[in-house]
């Protein structure tokens, strides 16, 4: 029986793909270590590993789950880049840790899209993305706050009035970078699919992707058009998306 073809990863798929990339990158393998050993904040301060009481005794803590989470995403992520490298040409990085292999994939995303089992590579890695997620002892996504005006580091957080940036240290207001995020985000063009990520995580909202399609086929205030991806899709500006539901919103709530 003749194996079906993978016909690589569409425009869309790839930013799927780079979006669990970066999380590994950013915040997931960290927390995958943390939980490994046990070392997280849901344990009493005298008693995590990097500051272990001293009158303690007995191995090392240890969670298995972690331990496995670990090896199966970083063993999907060592077959993905020795994959790219053998078909596309590229030079072997080296054996490297987990979060460094995710960011070589996401910088050469484009060489793993058309790779002859794309499609695998990138559902095995987005299998591991979930079971690590679920393997960490905190569970909650941190929000991305965009990147580090001093060193260009992104930051990321689950809450708090303060960001670190983990590279240079800066401590800046949340609510003047989510200020930041917002205005460089509403100049930025996205497809109807992607508005769904962002109207969420930047308003709060749940829409559909119809949502926002049928904004365009309105017959007064349509929503424009900004252009179109690679493969037609259309593409809206995220501002105006904003301002049609922050009218809505307020409507509604006047109406209450």
């Amino acid at each position: 029986m003749t194996q079906p073809v993978d016909s690589g990863l569409d425009p869309h798929a790839q930013d799927q793909l780079v979006e669990k990339l970066t999380d590994i990158h950013s915040w997931l393998s960290e927390d995958l270590d943390a939980t490994l050993i046990r070392d997280t904040a849901f344990r009493d301060n005298s008693e995590r590993v990097s500051g272990k009481r001293a009158d303690s005794e007995g191995p090392m803590p240890f969670d298995d789950d972690a331990a496995e989470a670990a090896r199966e995403l970083h063993g999907a992520l060592r077959s993905a880049v020795l994959s790219v490298c053998t078909e596309r040409g590229l030079t072997w990085p080296g054996e490297r840790r987990s979060p460094y292999l995710a960011m070589w994939l996401a910088r050469h995303i484009v060489s793993l899209a058309v790779c002859d089992n794309a499609r695998h590579i990138a559902a095995t890695i987005i299998a591991a993305h979930k079971t690590a997620f679920h393997a960490v002892d905190t569970p909650a996504r941190p929000q991305f706050h965009g990147y580090c005006e001093v060193c260009g580091q992104s930051l990321w957080s689950r809450g708090g009035e303060t960001l670190t940036c983990k590279k240079c240290r800066r401590v800046v207001d949340t609510d003047y970078q989510r200020q930041r995020v917002d205005t460089e985000l509403e100049a930025r063009l996205f497809t109807a699919n992607e508005l769904v990520d962002v109207v969420r995580d930047r308003l709060n909202l749940n829409i559909k992707p119809k949502t926002v399609h049928d904004m365009a086929y309105r017959r007064r205030d349509r929503l424009p058009v900004r252009g179109r991806t690679r493969d037609g899709q259309k593409l809206y500006r995220a501002g105006d998306v904003f301002h049609r539901l922050r009218t809505q919103l307020s409507r509604n709530a006047s109406q209450a």
